[in-house]
């Protein structure tokens, strides 16, 4: 950490730097801000030296003679010019404007032209529309999502059946082309179905182009029509029917492609053995008449002349229709039902014919990660209407409530990333890069941080900026917090909480949680930027959060609403604590009606991690398509710093070497009070507040022989308790930032 020195100046001479006689018996030194312009000064405006809007500096010197002299090396914040030695600024570059080597102006600041920053930056970039949606005419590379002379962008589908679409050459989006026919021929083998290219499945249920027939699971079942590989199981019966046929019967396939015998017609009255004879396919003795009413020899029914025939239990073979054991009705498909034979009574005779069975209801399980629709077995799938728990369904229809398009219920928690969850690690954790809700933490950390001794249009009051008024303690001190967030001492974090647009183009509402953590150790950190344009010095890096600015739900205790319009961030006001080092002295600020913005930069996809920092672990289940932005630049910090904060902080150490007349007992407080000088050198004006909680009134601090703050009076010079005075008091601050993003852990 860096020591606030300060540089001791020592003047001594002759003429007008000799002691002034003031005509009444006392004696002045010259000095810096009495008023009086002294040798080796060149302006001396008392009181005024060093002030907002001043000619003369804190050394009686002209604070400009040229315009060279103001030029403050930012080329977005207009050219600074030199008027009566008063430094003037003039209008800022407009947002988009080149800055020199790929970098453009947004927000009055240079920084570096990345995709998604709203502005095109040729030749790299085709357009830029801010935000990381696809096909929207700009793609997330900065291209056009399409162009008609671009045979890799001319909207040519990756599915054939969609049909080939057309590019609009203004919005560079794709007009959907017309989808081809159904059945329409598509890759090798496939077929044109609703769009989709689609390869046949025999087995299915369907009977798709290339398949005679598909009856689904009972596919090459024993009385099923349909082969396993789709085509009929009887086309030719002297071929397809391997059993033998009765005597006096010939193989036939029926209406079913079944294979039934049938009478052979060229053996009527043939002898079959046994002194029998056929008889409309029966072998039966030769006296046996089928039909007369009466079972004979060789018959197993007759049920009468214009009763018997097929189905009816008694063939006109005077042969049962169908047989018990083995039951010959079954169809092999277990979702019409279990077909039985069983006896019937026609015309008071008896037989034995088929009867159908009663169809399960329909999802009845089948087979495994099979199941009954239409009377059908066929695969189960999502979106069949019925949860099939043996394959893992939980839930049906997809894309329905907390349904995701697996048919699983989306529990965030269960380690499965469905539906709309942007992660999902197994837990409803906050802050560990995955939230309670499943979704991604985007937190970011202050990667450079400076105090401004001035004010400007957003930060218009700054007392306690404007009290350090000697440079070269304002550099140390913004030394000191360039070095303490470089090594991590100094952690600032911004979670954005309930931000639905991780592009961060615009999101009306959302709130900024406040915190502060350690960084993780492993590999090489660098935690720290060096100027205000922006880096990712520490990007995606694990930081411990401290527990004293989290609830036990993990969510911080202090938040501010905030807003993004057109990339552009603002949050508060709001009462906020930040944790920084003044010169050395660790110093939580309580900080009243607090407000900051920044700049958003383009998107990323977050870093993935090896399985220690930086990066997101493997088990977050982070959606691999997600992106969110990266940077933030430009920030600003505006807050009333109440006078009990600084009270708290023990004077700083560098601060006791120099100014003698303070010692270890007295607060930084105590020395913003009293203010403090080194020979003739101001180095902080004495500063009473200029702001209270309430926003009305004022208070005024007194100091008692050892300089340390003892006493208040109100604007009416009454007297106020000290312990109200320092909680409702307050100096104006502001402080300028950049920011990237971090995993809070």
């Amino acid at each position: 950490m860096r020591k606030l020195a300060f540089v001791v100046l020592l003047v001594v001479g002759c003429g007008d730097n000799l002691a002034r006689n003031n005509g009444d018996g006392s004696v002045d030194m010259p000095r810096c801000g009495d008023g009086h312009v002294d040798a080796n000064e060149d302006c001396d405006d008392g009181d005024g030296n060093g002030g907002q809007g001043a000619r003369c500096d804190v050394v009686c010197h002209w604070v400009c003679t040229d315009d060279a002299s103001c030029n403050d090396g930012e080329p977005c914040n207009g050219a600074e010019t030199c008027s009566d030695h008063r430094c003037v600024d003039n209008a800022d570059e407009a947002d988009g404007a080149s800055c020199g080597d790929g970098k453009l102006c947004r927000n009055a600041v240079c920084t570096d032209s990345v995709c998604g920053d709203g502005f095109t930056t040729a030749p790299a970039e085709e357009c830029d529309d801010a935000n990381s949606v696809a096909g929207d005419g700009c793609d997330n590379d900065c291209k056009y999502s399409c162009m008609s002379t671009d045979s890799a962008r001319n909207c040519t589908p990756t599915d054939a059946c969609a049909g080939q679409g057309a590019c609009n050459d203004n919005t560079h989006t794709c007009i959907p082309g017309t989808p081809l026919a159904d059945n329409t021929a598509c890759g090798t083998g496939g077929y044109c179905k609703t769009g989709v290219c689609t390869q046949p499945m025999c087995g299915n249920g369907v009977v798709e182009p290339g398949e005679i027939c598909d009856h689904g699971t009972s596919n090459g079942m024993p009385n099923d029509g349909c082969k396993s590989d789709c085509t009929f199981a009887c086309v030719d019966a002297a071929n397809d029917c391997t059993t033998a046929a009765p005597a006096c019967q010939m193989k036939a396939c029926n209406t079913s492609h079944v294979c039934a015998p049938i009478a052979d017609p060229a053996l009527q009255g043939m002898s079959c053995g046994g002194g029998n004879v056929c008889n409309n396919g029966a072998c039966v003795p030769p006296s046996s008449v089928c039909g007369n009413g009466v079972v004979e020899t060789g018959e197993q029914c007759d049920l009468g002349s214009g009763f018997n025939g097929p189905g009816t239990g008694c063939e006109t073979s005077c042969q049962f229709s169908c047989t018990t054991n083995p039951n010959a009705c079954s169809d092999g498909n277990a979702c019409n039902g279990v077909e039985t034979c069983g006896a019937v009574t026609v015309n008071g005779k008896m037989g034995q014919k088929c009867s159908a069975g009663t169809a399960p209801p329909a999802g009845t399980s089948c087979g495994t990660n099979q199941i009954c629709l239409m009377q059908t077995c066929v695969m189960s799938t999502c979106g069949d209407g019925f949860v099939d728990s043996g394959r893992g369904e939980t839930c049906e229809p997809p894309n329905a409530g907390s349904c995701d398009a697996a048919c699983h219920t989306i529990v965030c928690g269960d380690g499965v990333r469905a539906g709309n969850e942007q992660c999902d690690d197994g837990n409803t954790t906050n802050l560990d890069g995955c939230d309670g809700s499943c979704k991604f933490e985007q937190c970011h950390r202050v990667n450079y941080l400076s105090m401004a001794f001035g004010t400007d249009s957003y930060c218009t009051s700054n007392a306690l900026g404007g009290s350090i008024v000697f440079g070269t303690a304002q550099d140390q001190l913004n030394g000191a917090l360039t070095d303490g967030v470089a090594d991590g001492s100094i952690t600032i974090e911004l979670a954005a909480l309930g931000l639905d647009d991780l592009s961060g183009t615009s999101d009306p509402s959302l709130s900024l949680g406040i915190l502060t953590g350690t960084p993780a150790t492993g590999g090489t950190y660098n935690g720290g930027c060096t100027n205000n344009a922006g880096c990712t010095s520490d990007l995606d890096w694990w930081y411990t959060t401290s527990s004293s600015v989290i609830n036990a739900s993990r969510v911080p205790t202090t938040q501010t609403t905030a807003s993004i319009t057109s990339k552009n961030l603002s949050a508060g006001p709001s009462d906020i604590a930040i944790t920084i080092s003044l010169a050395g002295s660790p110093a939580t600020l309580n900080m009243l009606a607090a407000k900051l913005k920044g700049n958003i930069g383009g998107v990323s996809t977050p870093v993935t991690s090896g399985g220690g920092t930086p990066g997101h672990l493997a088990s977050e289940h982070l959606n691999p398509t997600l992106q969110s932005f990266e940077v933030m630049t430009g920030g600003q910090l505006c807050g009333n710093v109440t006078a009990g904060s600084l009270a708290a902080v023990p004077i700083p150490m560098a601060l006791l070497q120099n100014c003698s007349q303070y010692t270890a007992a007295n607060s930084l407080l105590d020395v913003i009070v009293g203010g403090c000088s080194v020979f003739i050198i101001t180095v902080i004006r004495a500063t009473q507040p200029d702001k209270t909680r309430s926003g009305t009134g004022s208070f005024t601090f007194q100091t008692d022989a050892q300089r340390r703050v003892s006493g208040c009076r109100n604007q009416m010079s009454q007297a106020v308790p000290l312990n109200t005075c320092l909680s409702d008091a307050a100096y104006s601050s502001s402080f300028r930032f950049t920011t990237d993003r971090v995993i809070a852990k």
